[in-house]
């Protein structure tokens, strides 16, 4: 596949980004004081995270700010008429950010393509805390959203996965499971072993 590069959304003439998933910066001109250069292009380094997802920091007006790769790629080169707000990574490999291996999906979409690969088995809500084990360790306390418009529950296997899916900060669902608030936006949430009922407000 031919490398194709396009401006990366609200960093115009700035940064851009490749169907291949790289990230280069764009030649700039510096003016300090009685010398001033102009600096070459650069492609920029991208930082994995711990849970495997590719990452890079970019700068504008002073300001620092990391975006996920993949998003990246998604943005620029794949069309979303239905305005979806995930992306699947088709081989399930989140550091694989060609344009072919991405597609914009609903939540629902991303479990249901997860769970049909083996990610997340069908009867993980049956499955015992004791045998919920990943090469000897064991997974995340589960948990479960409420959307609080139409009464949907989903059930995701940690908070930080929770937070991935539905864009929301981890530590503010945590929150919510401590009762320190109600909710965040349109969720409230709840451990998958909560007998109590939540209530919609």
């Amino acid at each position: 596949m031919q490398e194709q590069w396009r401006p990366i959304k609200d960093y115009e003439g700035l940064y851009e980004v490749s169907n291949l998933g790289r990230v280069k910066s764009l030649p700039k001109y510096h003016n300090c004081g009685k010398k001033s250069y102009m600096q070459s292009e650069k492609i920029l380094k991208l930082n994995k995270r711990r849970d495997g997802y590719l990452q890079v920091m970019l700068y504008k007006d002073k300001k620092e700010k990391t975006l996920r790769i993949h998003r990246l790629v998604a943005q620029a080169f794949i069309p979303n008429p239905e305005n979806k707000p995930f992306i699947n990574h088709i081989d399930c490999d989140p550091s694989n950010n060609c344009v072919t291996n991405l597609e914009w999906v609903t939540q629902k979409e991303n479990i249901q393509y997860a769970s049909k690969l083996g990610r997340i088995p069908n009867n993980f809500k049956n499955v015992s805390s004791e045998q919920r084990r990943i090469n000897g360790k064991k997974c995340s306390k589960p948990v479960i959203s409420i959307n609080l418009v139409t009464g949907e529950e989903t059930f995701f296997d940690s908070q930080h996965e929770a937070g991935r899916q539905l864009n929301l900060n981890r530590a503010h669902i945590n929150d919510v499971l401590k009762g320190r608030q109600k909710r965040i936006g349109n969720y409230t949430f709840k451990y998958e072993n909560d007998k109590q009922e939540n209530t919609l407000f």
